[in-house]
């Protein structure tokens, strides 16, 4: 449910999305470079 959140997030204001979405990413950054999130690679459109 925390996607969710952000999505509302940047429907209202795209700068603090970044912010969040910076922050949100930081300590998941590890573990997308061990292994692939598909979930991520929807997320960020790659």
């Amino acid at each position: 449910m925390r996607l969710l959140k952000i999505i509302a997030r940047l429907m209202r204001d795209p700068y603090s999305f970044k912010q969040g979405f910076k922050r949100f990413l930081k300590p998941n950054q590890r573990s997308i470079q061990t292994k692939p999130n598909p979930l991520h690679r929807l997320v960020l459109g790659a």
